[in-house]
């Protein structure tokens, strides 16, 4: 009971590049609004909840698990930004497993 979760979500708001337009709602009247960083919404955001994740006893592995909710999350990822990548983007990374998604979202190569 920290606030780990608030200040995530708080962080994922500012940084956000598509919460560009609410970040006057949502951060004007506090201190962040009037110290901006040149940082503020310029980022993709791709969170994961890992307390999701569990094992369901129902002939499905901690493991399979773990990965159909990873792959949810990276579809999910691919619908919200597919305007920043291709228009066939979000179909293309469906297709994908966990693991090629994230290989597809090196941009390191």
């Amino acid at each position: 009971r920290f606030g780990k979760s608030l200040l995530i979500s708080m962080m994922s708001c500012y940084y956000d590049c598509l919460q560009q337009d609410k970040f006057e709602h949502y951060f004007g009247n506090l201190w962040v609004g009037s110290h901006q960083t040149k940082e503020k919404g310029q980022y993709q955001i791709l969170y994961f909840d890992f307390s999701q994740v569990s094992y369901s006893g129902n002939n499905t592995s901690l493991e399979e698990n773990f990965n159909n909710y990873c792959k949810g999350i990276m579809d999910e990822f691919a619908n919200t930004y597919e305007q920043f990548y291709y228009p066939w983007f979000a179909d293309e990374m469906k297709q994908k497993t966990f693991v090629g998604q994230l290989d597809r979202l090196n941009l390191d190569r």
